[in-house]
């Protein structure tokens, strides 16, 4: 988490307009991650975090982005022709168009 908030200053707990600590780097950490394994929405995310929709709906862009740029080299790699099939035969009655088209983005 160290490495995402020292890379990208977005996730640095910072004050905002009326000189408080703003919303923590843990909690805007942990509320990515909850957009991205549960499909959060960012609406739900103001309840359970206390967080508003815009903060919510720019986090994830920024903290992927924060992964690609740190980890990318080492642990991202474009899919290989099996990787394809395997995902088609799989999933030959689900659309997975936009599935491949983001891991070629990659």
């Amino acid at each position: 988490m160290d490495n995402i908030v020292d890379h990208e200053s977005y996730f640095k707990q910072k004050a905002n307009a009326a000189s408080k600590c703003a919303i923590s780097s843990h909690i805007k950490i942990t509320a990515v991650l909850c957009q991205l394994a549960y499909s959060a929405s960012a609406e739900s995310l103001n309840e359970c975090f206390q967080m508003s929709t815009t903060t919510a709906n720019g986090s994830p862009k920024r903290f992927c982005s924060a992964v690609i740029d740190l980890f990318g080299n080492e642990y991202l790699c474009a899919p290989t022709k099996s990787d394809i099939e395997r995902l088609l035969h799989h999933k030959k009655n689900i659309k997975v168009w936009p599935l491949l088209a983001t891991f070629c983005y990659l």
